[in-house]
Formats: C-alpha cells, structure tokens, sequence
C-alpha cells in the first residue's frame, strides 16, 4: 500500500478518530488507505477531472465505500474542466 496514504491517515486528529473515537469501531486503514490510491490514480490518470466529490465516504471496521446509502446509487460528482480552453 502507499505509504504517503497510510501516512496520512497516521496524522492527528484523524488518527484518533480512526482508532475508535467514543466507543466507534476501528476503521481499517489498509481499505482507507486503498480507496485515497485509487481515488489519486483516477485523478492523475484523468486530467481533464477538475474537481470530485465524493460524499460520504463510509469507512468501517471491514470495508470502505464511497456511497450515500449502503447499497447504490453511489453519490459521486465528478467535474470535468474544458480542456480546450485558451489563456488570456
């Protein structure tokens, strides 16, 4: 996995929240660290993505899923910015 996401997700405060803040279950950070990956090779490999959105993105004790319900749709918006366009 990469170690600049599972560094990321080392930092405080969200590092607490990920072990189990008030009494939630741990989060598995090796399915975080998969989804921030995936998500950054979608953007770099897609210049043309000028912003996403992805809410919320659910992590649990067994999996991660990027979705505003448990099963689909998958709420995610993705904003493609005009490749074509010219400077001033």
């Amino acid at each position: 996995m990469s170690t600049k996401a599972t560094e990321l997700l080392q930092q405080q405060p969200i590092s607490d929240l990920l072990d189990g803040h008030r009494g939630a279950p741990r989060v598995d950070r090796t399915a975080l660290a998969a989804c921030l990956v995936a998500v950054s090779k979608l953007i770099a490999g897609n210049p043309s993505i000028a912003e996403l959105d992805l809410n919320p993105v659910i992590a649990s004790s067994s999996r991660v899923i990027a979705s505003s319900s448990r099963i689909v749709p998958v709420d995610v918006r993705i904003i493609v910015s005009d490749q074509q366009q010219q400077e001033p």
